[in-house]
């Protein structure tokens, strides 16, 4: 989408950047934890337990950073929803749609399960069986 060397691409490339930049984020404290769920679900701590913790606690920590990018990004969108109507360009409009639904899944689901999973093993470390 960034080949475009019109409106659409200048705004596409804004968005590329500052995605870039988000998914490094997820990668680094929000998608470890996330990892865990199936060792989780069978009753089983992590060795890193610890760590996981406290990427939990960085994810809790920046919940309102990451939902400013959301917001962001959303902007830029609306920018580039705006360029692409202008300039007809309907792969633009569904590009939109799937990093709408992309951030809405994050924001409803991936955070909340992150943050979740270092309570869990917080209460796991306390109450050993």
């Amino acid at each position: 989408m960034t080949l475009y060397k019109d409106s659409s691409g200048r705004v596409a490339k804004k968005i590329e950047d500052m995605m870039e930049h988000h998914f490094k984020e997820e990668e680094d404290f929000i998608l470890p934890p996330l990892g865990l769920l199936p060792l989780l679900a069978n009753d089983q701590i992590p060795q890193q337990n610890k760590e996981i913790i406290l990427l939990s606690e960085k994810v809790k920590s920046q919940l309102n950073h990451m939902s400013a990018e959301h917001q962001l990004i959303k902007a830029y969108l609306e920018e580039l929803k705006q360029a692409s109507n202008i300039e007809n360009l309907p792969e633009i409009i569904e590009f939109e749609n799937e990093v709408f639904k992309h951030a809405t899944s994050e924001e409803e689901f991936f955070f909340p399960v992150s943050i979740l999973i270092g309570e869990y093993l917080k209460l796991k470390s306390v109450i050993k069986p």
